[in-house]
């Protein structure tokens, strides 16, 4: 065979060997996919990064086939905040998503406020029989002891509310009035009180300071103050999750990293705000702060605020209005 010949079958086996893997190749990315399916409250919209069209999902499961492989996922719902996700596709395979979808907080109008607790006045007095001093709730007829103390008592300031109540003089005391319990509190400067608010637990005590613009926050169970950023302590509240929410027209200078809710971490500043306030966490386990929404429309301080301690809503009443931010839906 002379050399043409064996240059011309050479170039011929090579264009049939290209052909054939061009068709493997073709062959193979037409069979080389699985599906992601996806489940969450409908409707809900997916884009796949490098696809050119969205999916609209009206029910669920959602399906979507893929080529194999890793993908980007925008996952949009109205009302709702945007889920970013990284999904591995796997040939012939389908992989479950689970959506859980965190509703944008809104300010809107309200019908009605939560009705808030009494707020009882307790004080210390002594008890004939015993020779002891007891304290008591001045609206309780019977003068019934909630607990006693040893102890002479010389000018005792007492700060609490339906539950817990902080008795200070020569000694500090947190009594649980439900329980009928005190404990001492010892090694803390809890001096110049001017207002407190008690965690649902009673492990927590946050409160004003005569001598400090700044809210301070005390953990009785390891005995330890800090003193918080936020200022108001009529614009904060306590949530079953041992977490205070709270309204403030601070500056916000974000950080790194996002709390539980996938709320931004950061710091509130001793700037106030050119307009608008806004509703942040404060998780007092880690001393961190995150801010949730920043609204415009709260201008001035409101009358009222006051959040279910499910954390699934925060009404407000500003000029004679009642107003609400839904930030969860049960």
């Amino acid at each position: 065979m002379d050399e043409g010949r064996k240059k011309t079958l050479k170039l011929g086996l090579f264009i049939i060997l290209m052909c054939l893997f061009a068709s493997l190749f073709f062959v193979w990315g037409l069979v080389n996919k699985g599906k992601l399916v996806f489940y969450g409250e409908e409707p809900f919209s997916l884009l796949v990064f490098g696809e050119t069209e969205t999916v609209e999902c009206l029910e669920v499961p959602c399906e979507i086939t893929l080529n194999a492989g890793t993908h980007d996922v925008l996952v949009t719902k109205q009302g709702y905040r945007n889920v970013f996700t990284e999904q591995r596709v796997r040939t012939w395979r389908s992989t479950e998503v689970n959506l859980e979808f965190r509703i944008v907080p809104t300010l809107m109008e309200a019908e009605t406020m939560p009705v808030s607790p009494r707020k009882p006045t307790y004080e210390i007095v002594s008890e004939r029989a015993t020779g002891m001093q007891k304290l008591v709730d001045t609206d309780d007829g019977e003068r019934r002891a909630l607990v006693y103390f040893q102890g002479a008592f010389r000018d005792p300031k007492i700060f609490g509310d339906d539950r817990f109540v902080l008795v200070m003089d020569r000694e500090i005391y947190k009594v649980d009035t439900e329980n009928n319990t005190r404990e001492e509190i010892r090694g803390l400067d809890l001096t110049g009180i001017a207002e407190i608010k008690w965690s649902m637990d009673g492990r927590y005590m946050i409160f004003e300071r005569e001598d400090s613009p700044n809210l301070w926050i005390v953990d009785t169970e390891n005995e330890r103050m800090e003193e918080l950023t936020i200022t108001n302590l009529e614009l904060t509240d306590w949530l079953y999750s041992n977490k205070v929410i709270f309204l403030t027209n601070q500056n916000f200078i974000t950080r790194s990293g996002t709390d539980e809710e996938a709320y931004p971490y950061g710091e509130f500043t001793e700037d106030i705000k050119a307009g608008g306030y806004t509703l942040g966490f404060y998780y007092p386990a880690t001393n961190m702060y995150s801010r949730v929404e920043t609204f415009e429309r709260i201008t001035s301080e409101p009358e009222e605020f006051t959040a279910l301690a499910n954390g699934q809503s925060v009404y407000l009443k500003m000029d004679g209005e009642k107003f609400k931010i839904i930030l969860r839906r049960f």
